[in-house]
């Protein structure tokens, strides 16, 4: 019998309770123009019906792999797609997002051995109207600039997203990288991080490839709607101290630029954190202060940098 060809792109789907979406984005993927894919659907736990849709679409195209499973979170479902991708190259989406028709076909078309290629993303409003999309500028960057950049967030935007990306597996078995599971956000800064730190730089297409839908009813803004700063938002803290550790041990520069987010999140969440949640204030100033020892020690910091550092650190609720 003849070895059947292993798939060019595995595209890894975590599917929790988007029913309304869900169809949009599987019929999104499986209408690529470059169609030499495997399609891996978890379904995370959907209690919507999500999951016999993933079923319904997954008789009718055999490139389509469902993996149902108890709800364990969107890492867990990655790391579950990651385990059965037997593709060259390993793309993610969400499974409220969609994608233009060529997207693959053109992310493909900026592979570099070992270099992270990736897209334009293109943000849409929940009932689908798309919005504008910023340019990147540059067709190529080194790795050190898109490390710094990825906490600087200045030239370029947002940097932490996997779902503009296209990873190659080799580089994910060769150093066995994985979501974090026990974080809930700012997974994904993690993920990338560590994965870009095995690149030799980054080469970006101007094509849109991603169209993020932009919900009220999306985790981001559901946490920060809450009274109080929630325990999957906590989990940012350790999210800074693990990519913390990384860019320690990648250079000083890297290491203080991340403390310096790490310090700026820690600040966001001390702001919102209810008064009465005396535990979560305490964790919260804990990890303030240590981080602004860290950029305290930054020998490019000048005295006005200090300042600002130790009245934020000594003033903010």
């Amino acid at each position: 019998m003849e070895n059947k060809k292993e798939p060019s792109i595995s595209v890894i789907v975590p599917v929790f309770n988007t029913a309304r979406f869900l169809e949009e984005c599987i019929v999104s993927i499986i209408n690529q123009s470059f169609n030499d894919l495997q399609i891996i659907l978890v379904d995370d736990g959907s209690t919507d019906g999500s999951g016999q849709i993933c079923d319904r679409f997954a008789e009718k195209d055999e490139r389509i792999t469902v993996i149902h499973q108890s709800n364990a979170g969107v890492s867990a479902a990655r790391n579950v797609g990651l385990r059965e991708a037997k593709g060259k190259y390993i793309v993610f989406a969400d499974c409220d997002d969609s994608l233009p028709q060529d997207a693959y076909e053109n992310l493909i078309k900026e592979v570099k051995e070992n270099y992270l290629s990736m897209g334009r993303i293109r943000l849409m409003s929940e009932d689908g109207t798309l919005q504008n999309s910023l340019s990147f500028g540059e067709k190529e960057i080194s790795k050190d600039t898109f490390l710094k950049d990825l906490f600087l967030e200045n030239k370029f935007p947002y940097l932490g997203y996997p779902t503009d990306k296209l990873f190659q597996m080799e580089l994910i078995k060769k150093y066995g990288l994985s979501f974090d599971e026990s974080i809930k956000l700012n997974e994904d800064r993690l993920f990338v991080l560590a994965y870009a730190l095995h690149c030799k730089g980054v080469i970006f297409s101007e094509h849109i490839i991603y169209h993020y839908r932009q919900r009220e009813s999306g985790v981001i803004q559901s946490t920060r709607r809450n009274a109080t700063v929630t325990d999957s938002e906590m989990t940012v803290l350790d999210s800074f101290r693990k990519m913390r550790n990384i860019c320690r041990d990648y250079s000083d520069e890297l290491y203080y630029i991340c403390s310096r987010k790490a310090f700026e999140s820690a600040l966001d969440l001390l702001n919102r954190v209810s008064k009465e949640d005396k535990n979560k204030r305490k964790l919260l100033r804990i990890f303030l202060l240590e981080n602004s020892r860290i950029c305290l020690s930054n020998p490019q910091y000048t005295m006005v940098d200090r300042i600002k550092i130790i009245g934020h650190t000594l003033l903010k609720k």
